[in-house]
């Protein structure tokens, strides 16, 4: 169990719509399924910051594994295409 003191005003900063979850204090925002299913939308780390209004903390050691995840997915996806193996044929 992980435990952290702060203070209303660490909380409150760069917070606009005053989300209140422990993922948002520990920077991990990743795992809130609003951040899931906007990054299913979007693919995208920092468009899916970008388009949600609370604001998600990630940590960057996050992001760049959201990244690297994004460019293997795409480049199995080519794979699949290659070989024959795409659902759309």
């Amino acid at each position: 169990m992980k435990t952290k003191i702060t203070t209303l005003r660490e909380i409150a900063e760069d917070n606009p719509t005053l989300c209140l979850s422990p993922k948002r204090i520990f920077k991990e925002c990743h795992k809130c399924d609003r951040f899931l299913l906007s990054f299913y939308k979007y693919r995208d780390v920092d468009k899916t910051i970008n388009s949600m209004r609370c604001n998600p903390q990630i940590k960057d050691r996050i992001k760049r594994l959201l990244d690297k995840k994004k460019r293997l997915l795409k480049e199995i996806a080519k794979i699949d295409r290659d070989i024959g193996l795409d659902k759309n044929e």
